[in-house]
């Protein structure tokens, strides 16, 4: 078995959030299910890991997790194989072990927590349409953007930029890369999710830079709120998705 594989998630891009509906029990497949899960230490010792709608599993291969001989991927695509005598049945409640057939690292990064040292906006091609949360903590966030060059570095970075009531607009910007790329790639950044109280921090903060409108988000009395991602788009375009429900920390 390999170690965790860090190429594209083509696959959670096309197929959108958790696929939990297709893990409903064993089959003669090579796997039960694919998720986009988190990577976390036990606190009864081992490998967790929590998929993005909130089932944990304990993986009995964990080594194919790792990036390095100590440590391990923060989050990845995984298709599983339930153990023997294993049974999905959707309880939150439970622990569920298996197997992953195989995995693939997501990239992931912190919030953008210095909006004042971004000095490039570089139009995005296209915002996907799967956006999606993952337990409060990271919010995932699918488009395409042009290069010139495999080896061309680029870079992204997410910041609010207005919030009213229960509602957030947070802005996704390449702050590296080309302006005119002749090539266009499909690709997927997971985001480190800013509490509530850093979000209306940094909305007062950067109010007035970088499209910051500010505005203050209320703390949701069910951990949840509604978020879109806006964006530049090639040719003065605005790039937008629709409003989703994502789970959020206080």
């Amino acid at each position: 078995m390999k170690h965790v594989n860090f190429l594209m998630v083509a696959l959670m891009i096309i197929m959108g959030t958790t696929v939990t509906s297709c893990m409903n029990g064993s089959n003669e497949s090579s796997y039960d299910g694919v998720a986009i899960v988190t990577v976390e230490e036990s606190i009864y010792g081992g490998i967790l890991v929590t998929t993005d709608d909130g089932f944990r599993l304990i993986p009995t291969n964990p080594e194919v997790l790792k990036t390095s001989a100590t440590e391990y991927v923060k989050r990845a695509q995984i298709a599983i194989k339930w153990a023997e005598g294993v049974v999905f049945d959707g309880d939150k409640e439970k622990t569920y072990k298996m197997s992953i057939v195989q995995a693939y690292g997501v990239a992931n990064k912190k919030y953008c927590d210095q909006v004042d040292t971004l000095k490039n906006s570089y139009p995005i091609v296209e915002l996907g349409k799967y956006v999606s949360g993952a337990n409060g903590r990271y919010l995932n966030v699918p488009f395409t953007f042009n290069y010139n060059s495999t080896k061309e570095a680029v870079a992204f970075d997410l910041y609010p930029v207005k919030a009213d009531g229960n509602e957030l607009v947070m802005k996704l910007c390449q702050s590296v890369g080309s302006k005119d790329g002749y090539s266009s790639q499909t690709h997927m950044v997971s985001f480190e999710l800013p509490t509530v109280s850093v979000i209306n921090e940094l909305l007062n903060r950067y109010q007035g830079q970088h499209g910051v409108e500010g505005g203050v988000l209320e703390r949701p009395a069910n951990d949840s709120i509604m978020v879109k991602i806006i964006a530049d788009g090639r040719n003065d375009q605005k790039l937008t998705t629709e409003l989703v429900k994502i789970r959020i920390r206080n």
